[in-house]
């Protein structure tokens, strides 16, 4: 397994500079791109397209042309080129199981970290490439025995064609291994996942995104990518969106720092190949809920905090195989996180 992490991670690093490194240069310096898309001009945008980077003498650049609907950066923030980096610990409090044959309850603890290079590739072609290390901690439940740890190992390939007008679309790849790294892999433990998605800035204060997700997990799901963001003035943003939405308002500077006030409501499916401890046979689990949060977040110009809380409801655990399926009670969450 070693080989395999040594490998993703060379191909996350070594890509986009492969594929960029020379462009980056010589696009984002100009500064055509803002002055050749005329209704942006009224976008307004919170940020300077370049800025020192007080860790690196390198320039921190950024494209107005582009706004990520799911992604950490606010909607009138200019898109991040170059390398960043976020963490997250997410804490789920022990729930009871119910259903087939299981008994006892299970407690979660979800450990995420990416590391993402952004560059453009042709003036109108931008990439994202993001190298993804995630760790899942199970306790319990009594039956099922299943492991104490499952991870995730990944590469999420996506390609931005920025329009000419106000119609961006993107195309996304992600492979990953979902398993126990200490175990042999099989056809159980790798997910493929795609999506293709449009956005449409109608104006300043509105933004329609539409399109579609193929999720491969103990079934393969077909999410819509629906709905649309409205940024009615610099205090409010409501991304009202399928399968996340987020609802912000903006505070203010407080203690050095633009301090919001967030909410989320998310759906998630997680799928992994897991061992049997007392068997020995291999399975294919689905832990599917729904997720929604409180909390505040800070920006300290290049580094961002978030805390929240919430609470995870309609519970499902699924196998591919014999195993009986269950389910588990609602759980409250707690989850701090880090972008730089």
């Amino acid at each position: 397994m070693r080989a395999v992490s040594v490998l993703f991670g060379a191909l996350a690093v070594s890509m986009p500079w492969s594929v960029c490194g020379h462009e980056l240069l010589r696009d984002v310096d100009d500064p055509a791109p803002l002055a050749s898309t005329p209704w942006l001009t009224d976008w307004p945008l919170w940020r300077e397209l370049e800025e020192a980077n007080p860790l690196s003498d390198a320039p921190i650049r950024r494209e107005p042309r582009y706004v990520d609907p799911y992604g950490w950066q606010f909607i009138q923030d200019p898109y991040r080129l170059g390398f960043s980096k976020h963490d997250e610990l997410v804490l789920l409090s022990s729930a009871n199981a119910a259903g087939g044959a299981t008994t006892g309850s299970m407690q979660v603890t979800e450990f995420y970290s990416w590391v993402r290079y952004s560059c453009l590739a042709q003036p109108d072609v931008l990439l994202n490439m993001t190298g993804i290390f995630d760790g899942y901690y199970w306790s319990g439940p009594t039956m099922p025995h299943l492991p104490g740890q499952v991870d995730r190992l990944s590469l999420d390939m996506e390609a931005v064609f920025l329009g000419e007008g106000p119609i961006n679309t993107i195309v996304g790849f992600h492979p990953q291994i979902v398993a126990d790294l200490q175990e042999h892999l099989s056809s159980k433990a790798w997910n493929f996942d795609g999506r293709l998605i449009q956005t449409f800035r109608y104006n300043p204060d509105w933004m329609f995104v539409y399109g579609f997700a193929i999720w491969d997990r103990v079934d393969v799901m077909f999410i819509p990518e629906l709905g649309a963001v409205w940024t009615p003035n610099d205090r409010w943003e409501l991304r009202l969106l399928f399968p996340r939405s987020q609802i912000n308002y903006r505070l203010g500077e407080v203690w050095g720092g633009q301090t919001w006030l967030t909410s989320n409501l998310e759906y998630v499916v997680q799928s992994y190949q897991v061992d049997f401890d007392n068997v020995g046979v291999k399975e294919r689990i689905q832990l599917q809920d729904w997720r929604a949060t409180v909390g505040v977040r800070q920006d300290y110009h290049h580094v961002s905090w978030t805390a929240d809380i919430g609470v995870v409801f309609n519970r499902n655990v699924k196998f591919r195989g014999p195993t009986p399926d269950f389910d588990l009670d609602p759980s409250a969450l707690f989850r701090i996180g880090l972008w730089f």
